[in-house]
């Protein structure tokens, strides 16, 4: 269930990518990143989790930052892509691992915590769907219209279906 969500998430950033390629790199004038950017910063945390996985240990700050994601919208899809083949194939079951990610702006302080391999999900799940509501939120300003559906958290979806049916006229 967890897996199929997350990749039903990943579905939206390849939209996002696609709706946005001619905008991709642009920054505007309500923000200093780009949807690259976003798009970026969300598939270094996919793969922060795909290497953790495989690991035992998610270290959120062991991050890629690769220019050419924020650039090249074609690899950013492919690299979504391979996420989502792979994310088909990881394990079902949960399990514990140990988690590392920074916690201070003003010094470099990380914590070490555990974990398990489903709560992780749902924090790249909210957090994915979190990133596409900011690249939408900046394409609208670049004049490119996403569909409304896109980046709006689950129970966020669950609550507008349930005005559509309760507050219909």
């Amino acid at each position: 269930m967890l897996r199929s969500a997350l990749a039903e998430a990943v579905v939206q950033v390849i939209e996002l990518v696609d709706i946005s390629f001619n905008i991709y790199r642009c920054k505007t004038p309500v923000a200093s990143s780009t949807i690259g950017k976003h798009v970026r910063h969300v598939i270094d945390h996919f793969h922060a989790y795909q290497r953790g996985i495989e690991s035992g240990c998610i270290d959120y700050n062991v991050r890629s930052r690769c220019a050419a994601l924020e650039a090249q919208p074609l690899l950013a899809t492919a690299q979504l892509e391979q996420f989502n083949l792979w994310l088909s194939g990881s394990p079902r079951d949960s399990f514990e691992l140990s988690l590392v990610t920074e916690v201070s702006t003003l010094d470099r302080l990380s914590v070490n915590l555990q974990s398990n391999s489903h709560r992780e999900l749902v924090y790249l799940l909210n957090h994915t769907y979190h990133h596409i509501a900011l690249a939408t939120t900046l394409a609208r300003t670049l004049d490119v219209s996403p569909p409304d559906r896109l980046g709006v958290a689950p129970a966020t979806a669950s609550y507008l279906r349930d005005c559509s049916v309760l507050c219909a006229p």
